[in-house]
């Protein structure tokens, strides 16, 4: 598992909320890493408008995939070393994320590229949608949809 400095100056704010939130969860279960389970329930704290409504559109309810974030995470292993500690498929979508965000001319890694990143087809957020009955597909185009309006709207905000 890499170590946590590493990431802490390549988020902007949103994307800082979701890694603050994660490292909270994980904290609250006594955990001390942060895997995509984590990610994903942070997200859903942190951007509960972008969360909520492309669950709504995919024909979910946010409480019912977030139960199902939960779950994971109650059986999730936990680090015993000190210190927090990231998990390797989490280092991997802070890589591609912080590869989308440069991709868009950003700096730093938004929520929006987490959220982005974790719709890839071999997710496990795209497997736990899945297991939800949505087609892959579906989840994909709708997060894509949904984080491009999010991007429009923060480029307009900016302006």
């Amino acid at each position: 598992m890499a170590d946590l400095e590493a990431y802490r100056d390549k988020f902007g704010e949103s994307g800082q909320r979701v890694l603050q939130n994660a490292l909270n969860e994980s904290r609250l279960r006594g955990q001390n890493y942060v895997g995509v389970e984590h990610i994903i329930s942070a997200l859903a704290k942190s951007e509960p408008g972008l969360f909520d409504s492309t669950m709504r559109a995919l024909s979910l309810d946010p409480e019912m995939v977030t139960q199902a974030v939960n779950s994971r995470l109650e059986s999730a292993r936990q680090h015993v070393g000190k210190g927090f500690r990231i998990a390797p498929e989490t280092s991997d979508i802070f890589k591609r994320a912080m590869e989308r965000a440069r991709s868009r001319g950003c700096k730093s890694i938004a929520a929006t590229d987490i959220f982005a990143v974790l719709s890839k087809p071999d997710s496990l957020f795209v497997e736990m949608l899945r297991n939800l009955g949505v087609a892959p597909k579906a989840v994909i185009e709708q997060v894509c949809t949904n984080v491009d309006a999010r991007e429009s709207c923060d480029e307009v905000a900016i302006r």
